[in-house]
């Protein structure tokens, strides 16, 4: 799972960005980096989440004025 792949999944609002985003996290922690790339990963992770979760905002916001 890229970070690019956890933003469209929740900027388009799909019912399994939530697992998506979880299971991305646990591969993270399963892998052989060390603790403080491992963190430095997770921390993109959810930032990528957050991203699409604002572009999906606007972009029903900007839908709601129209």
């Amino acid at each position: 799972m890229t970070y690019d792949e956890i933003t469209a999944a929740f900027q388009k609002g799909r019912a399994d960005a939530e697992l998506l985003l979880h299971e991305t996290v646990e591969d993270i922690l399963n892998d052989h980096w060390c603790d403080r790339i491992k963190l430095d990963k997770i921390r993109c992770a959810y930032a990528a989440a957050k991203v699409g979760e604002a572009a999906r905002a606007a972009e029903m916001r900007s839908n709601a004025e129209v």
